[in-house]
Parts: C-alpha cells; sequence; structure tokens
C-alpha cells in the first residue's frame, strides 16, 4: 500500500456504492471504521495481527500471519493488477491522532482463529 510507504499519518476514506470506510494508517498500523448499509464494524491492522469485530457484538475475531500483511507473496503478485475499482472514490490527507487510535476495545472479546484450529485438530 503507497499510503504505508509515505510513513506520514494519513486519514484516508474510502467509498463505493453502500460502503463507507475511514481509515488512520501510522506506519505498518491502520485502524478503519467501516460502515456498510448502514452496520458498523471495525478493523485493527498491526504487529502481524488483524482484529475485527462490529458494533452490535461482543465478540470479534483476531487473525495473525507470520508474514508481513503489507507484503504481497510473490506467487500472488501479478504484473499491472488493480489495487481500487475505478468507480471507488478514495482519499488520503495527512492526519495528527496519537497510537491509542490502535489500542483493543476492552469489552470486546476476541476469538484468536489459531487456536480455534489448533483446538480442532487436538480433537
Amino acid at each position: 500500500m503507497e499510503v504505508i510507504a509515505l510513513g506520514v499519518p494519513m486519514k484516508c476514506t474510502y467509498s463505493q456504492g453502500n460502503t463507507a470506510v475511514t481509515s488512520y494508517i501510522k506506519g505498518k498500523k491502520v485502524y478503519s471504521e467501516v460502515n456498510q448499509q448502514g452496520k458498523e464494524a471495525f478493523l485493527i491492522i498491526k504487529d502481524n495481527c488483524m482484529w475485527s469485530w462490529s458494533a452490535d457484538e461482543s465478540q470479534g475475531v483476531k487473525i495473525c500471519s507470520e508474514e508481513d500483511f503489507w507484503e504481497t507473496p510473490k506467487e500472488y503478485a501479478q504484473e499491472g493488477q488493480a489495487s481500487l475499482p475505478t468507480e471507488a472514490e478514495y482519499y488520503c490527507v495527512p492526519s495528527i491522532f496519537t497510537d491509542a487510535r490502535f489500542d483493543l476495545p476492552t469489552n470486546i472479546n476476541f476469538i484468536d482463529t489459531e487456536e480455534l484450529i489448533e483446538g480442532k485438530e487436538q480433537e
């Protein structure tokens, strides 16, 4: 993602159809608020992990990877691949915000997908 490569804290907005996303990006940390057809969801990416949850749930999901989320594996990289549909409205501006933006909410119970998979394998 080009915004991360700039190294400047940014606030980005993206909209397409019934979906609007506001993201705060600082280094390789991202916090996003997603509104899709009136439903609100949230996403934090940091430390090679991604946490996601919705506004009306007390449970979320945690997914971690040994690889950097921002590196496209060579087997998936293709010449000329598009990053966003051309009909999308995407806008980023430099912004000032604290690292608290990337703190996980304390009222959400995150299920670690890796632990779930390991638990099923042991059964």
